[in-house]
């Protein structure tokens, strides 16, 4: 006899609380659930519920590891001290609180590879590599006071939006490309910028705050 499962799986009302998710993480949860439940009602009344053919493209891919990694971040400054906060601890010899929302800051760059990629822009191809220095001092400037309160609003206000973009990248959009000043010239695709200059840099920037903390 199949088991019973406790509630009619189908049903929004049999999904996790969504109040313990990270932030910006119920939309893609609830798809989830609401993809795999009903295949485990059908399991578990004693029916093939078939071949799973649904699979996230590589940009869902994206969006969820970053999704992960803003999480680590928000509880990082969630939990830092005010001497992990404001001393120059990380490698690029800015403290957590500059390296923290430096790091938010690049939640920017998935609206401006999407344009890019959508051909409705051609801002990153001329950003040169003295250009982005500069904006990292001025950058470093403006955050050196942030408050811990200031960057968690921050994140929470700009993380639905950007994983949000990533979720609804285009597939065919992923191969656009073009030479790249800032890089010298070498021609990235949109892929590559999304996995480079987006979650890359996320990762790079995180571990410094780690080390700052």
């Amino acid at each position: 006899m199949a088991a019973e499962l406790p509630c009619v799986w189908s049903t929004t009302a049999c999904r996790p609380p969504a109040d313990r998710l990270p932030t910006g993480a119920d939309g893609q949860h609830a798809e989830g659930w609401d993809h795999f439940l009903p295949r485990l009602q059908e399991r578990a009344a004693g029916h093939d519920p078939g071949p799973d053919t649904w699979a996230p493209h590589v940009a869902e891919l994206i969006a969820a590891d970053l999704r992960d990694e803003l999480a680590e971040l928000r509880s990082l400054i969630e939990n830092s001290s005010d001497e992990a906060w404001n001393s120059e601890k990380g490698g690029e010899g800015w403290s957590l609180g500059v390296t923290a929302s430096h790091a938010i800051g690049h939640l920017n760059l998935a609206h401006m590879i999407a344009g890019f990629a959508a051909g409705e822009g051609d801002d990153l191809p001329k950003f040169t590599q003295d250009g982005i220095d500069s904006m990292n001092v001025e950058s470093a400037a403006t955050f050196a006071t942030v408050s811990r309160a200031a960057a968690i609003a921050e994140i929470d206000a700009k993380t639905p939006a950007a994983i949000k973009v990533l979720r609804e990248f285009p597939p065919e959009n992923l191969a656009t490309s073009a030479k790249m000043a800032f890089a010298g010239g070498a021609e990235l695709s949109a892929l590559d910028l999304l996995n480079g200059g987006l979650l890359g840099d996320f990762r790079a920037h995180l571990a410094s705050a780690k080390a700052a903390r």
